[in-house]
């Protein structure tokens, strides 16, 4: 038997590119999501599960490692756009509350169920956003909720690395998704060229093979995918000048 691959949203969009990717490897794939699988997919199995419920997750996440030789790859893709360009003094609170659900706390729960299975030698790849690194007014929620997927996976790099465990977040721009589609005119009309999704589905395999754990893969179109270098921040300086080194307990 061999390992196998589970797939949150894996019904549509990048999700789907990604099951086909896997499959096409020769990865058995199961897909956690809100939405039925359509017909064709090469999912080897599918559970109709919402993020924010984590004890559906923690069962379709149990089903797949019992499928094979164990968990292999956890990719987190389910997530959602759209408060409309609402700020803090005008945003519906439902749909606030929404979008932190599934796009964060929805993460957190996917990454805990699957931590379990992976350790001693797994992978975790979660779908963030270019909007978690750059300046997103059109929507600053789902910016706020991808730059949280980045900090989160940025600070469990280390720690799941002693689990023998690898994350990594993938920051895609703008990407020809249903999510996309309504404003897929205005990107043609400027002549900017969408990411496929299948790109972005390769770039996650990468990722998930590559790098220490806690990189966040830049993906744009026509460029090759590369983690995210970070600014250094400044540190702290005693009274007499010289740098103390960061308390084991707080790295």
């Amino acid at each position: 038997m061999e390992k196998v691959a589970w797939v949150t949203g894996g019904a549509s969009g990048i999700g789907a590119a990604v099951v086909e990717r896997l499959a096409a490897d020769g990865v058995p794939v199961f897909v956690a999501d809100a939405s039925a699988v359509p017909d064709g997919s090469l999912a080897s199995g599918a559970d109709l599960v919402d993020v924010r419920d984590r004890g559906g997750l923690a069962r379709s996440c149990a089903r797949a490692a019992a499928a094979g030789d164990g968990l292999g790859l956890a990719v987190l893709c389910a997530g959602i756009g759209g408060t409309d360009g609402s700020t803090c003094d005008t945003v519906d609170l439902q749909s606030y509350q929404r979008i932190v659900d599934i796009n964060l706390t929805g993460v957190v729960h996917g990454i805990g169920v699957a931590t379990p299975h992976l350790r001693g030698g797994g992978s975790i790849v979660v779908l963030a956003s270019l909007a978690g690194l750059t300046p997103y007014p059109d929507d600053p929620f789902y910016a706020m909720t991808k730059a949280g997927v980045v900090a989160l996976v940025r600070s469990l790099g280390p720690v799941l690395r002693r689990d023998g465990i690898r994350i990594a977040a993938i920051c895609p721009g703008f990407v020809d998704t249903p999510m996309v589609a309504p404003f897929r005119e205005v990107f043609t009309a400027a002549g900017f060229p969408l990411l496929e999704a299948k790109t972005v589905a390769d770039a996650v395999i990468r990722a998930a093979g590559e790098g220490d754990g806690g990189e966040c893969w830049v993906v744009q179109p026509g460029r090759e995918p590369v983690p995210y270098a970070f600014r250094g921040v400044p540190g702290a300086v005693r009274a007499d000048g010289t740098v103390p080194a960061l308390p084991g307990s707080a790295r």
